[in-house]
């Protein structure tokens, strides 16, 4: 059984293997007696490249770790840029078994998600500038700004600074931009309207077959008054 601090040893190796390793941490808990590593990127990986980070660190652990007879020795948990967005599960180390990669349902990242997901923003920043200025937040004289974060290829945020600025008109902009793309693309609205509005933050997701409120609808009316433009969509109950 490696020990606490032998796994902390071999984590400081691991996270030699490649530059794109922001950091890698040894769990001291060991389900089935595995014993895992939890590691996340300095950017968004694809998943062949994911793959072939913890190919190299499934080498440096064989070099310390024996193999088990009825299990695995080891697993790398792989975050991609950030410590919960975990793409898959790397397995390695059980006597008689290659080693295994998990893709977490949905994780997967191709070499063409970066152009996809930019065109999609070009493509939602274009439509949204048409009716407003975009700035960094609300309070600065800005009525948008679209997010700077990428996830999926297939979504994007909208931030917008002003009951005003959400209007009839804005929606159908946006829901035109999904309409024009993929089937499966969505549009986070943000009710990014400060501080006193902060519990309707939630907002709305639009998609190209509908509209979905995440807020509260009670709490929006209640807070927004007049200034609450937008007729009732459908309410998400998940």
């Amino acid at each position: 059984m490696t020990s606490d601090h032998d796994a902390k040893l071999i984590a400081d190796e691991l996270s030699c293997v490649s530059p794109d390793v922001d950091y890698i941490s040894a769990y001291s808990i060991k389900p089935d007696g595995i014993q895992p590593f939890h590691f996340w990127t300095t950017r968004l990986l694809t998943t062949e490249e994911m793959v072939s980070v913890c190919r190299d660190m499934a080498a440096v652990i064989r070099r310390y770790m024996p193999e088990r007879p009825d299990g695995w020795a080891a697993a790398i948990l792989a975050a991609n840029d950030l410590p919960a967005r975990i793409m898959g599960t790397y397995y390695v180390g059980w006597t008689g078994h290659s080693d295994e990669w998990h893709l977490k349902a949905g994780r997967e990242r191709k070499a063409t998600d970066h152009a996809d997901w930019l065109a999609f923003r070009n493509r939602l920043r274009a439509a949204v500038a048409a009716l407003g200025t975009e700035g960094e937040r609300s309070g600065d004289g800005s009525d948008f700004h679209v997010s700077d974060g990428e996830d999926s290829p297939l979504e994007q945020t909208l931030f917008v600074h002003s009951p005003e600025f959400l209007t009839k008109e804005l929606i159908t902009a946006i829901q035109n931009v999904v309409r024009d793309g993929s089937a499966n693309e969505v549009i986070e609205v943000v009710a990014a309207f400060g501080e006193p509005f902060r519990s309707i933050w939630d907002g709305l997701e639009v998609r190209a077959d509908g509209i979905i409120e995440k807020w509260d609808r009670q709490e929006a009316e209640r807070l927004l008054g007049d200034r609450l433009k937008i007729p009732r969509y459908a309410r998400d109950d998940s």
